[in-house]
């Protein structure tokens, strides 16, 4: 912006926006999704096996016969 003042411009210093904006709306955006997905984490189900304590299960393997 310009001002005249007894026949001399003087100009002020402004500010740009744009990128404020821009990272304002991209932050926003960021939280809204990673919220969402928060959500759904809580909500997911899950077959875990059940704890036996110390006993192991082990499954005896045959070697299979290669001729």
């Amino acid at each position: 912006m310009r001002i005249k003042q007894n026949k001399r411009v003087i100009e002020e210093a402004e500010m740009d926006m744009t990128p404020m904006i821009d990272i304002v709306f991209q932050l926003l955006i960021f939280f809204l999704l990673s919220a969402k997905f928060i959500a759904l984490e809580g909500q997911l189900s899950s077959y875990l096996p059940k704890d036996r304590g110390l006993q192991a299960s082990f499954s005896k393997i045959e070697p299979d016969e290669v001729m």
